[in-house]
């Protein structure tokens, strides 16, 4: 019966010693799996997401300036139905006046500016 029990015992220490790599092995390619999410978070999806991040923030910016030229230009389609803004336009841009007008133009640049006349 001794003999029995002994070989009972060595059966057992190799089923330890098999559970025991088992057991490291999967501890092993666990380890290796998080250190691959790790890598693959930080350096593939991480800068993805910085750079879409970006990319959205440039598109707001992009949508609030054509929202306020729309805005602008709605403005000003409203206004153009306005003889009087016409005649505005039409007078700064073209130097066109109305009948019975009379146009003025001033020279605003002055060649002597900052120096003083002495009279005597």
């Amino acid at each position: 019966m001794k003999k029995a029990a002994q070989n009972v015992v060595l059966l057992d220490v190799p089923d330890q010693r098999r559970w025991y790599q088992r057991f490291r092995v999967r501890y092993i390619l666990l380890a290796g799996f998080l250190v691959w999410g790790i890598y693959e978070y930080a350096f593939v999806q991480k800068p993805i997401e910085l750079h879409e991040k970006a990319t959205y923030l440039a598109l707001q910016t992009q949508l609030s300036q054509t929202k306020a030229q729309t805005e602008a230009l709605s403005n000003q389609i409203v206004a153009l139905h306005s003889n009087a803004y016409v005649a505005q336009i039409a007078q700064k841009d073209y130097n066109l006046i109305l009948p019975g007008e009379v146009l003025f133009s001033s020279n605003t640049s002055h060649s002597n500016s900052g120096t003083s006349h002495a009279t005597s």
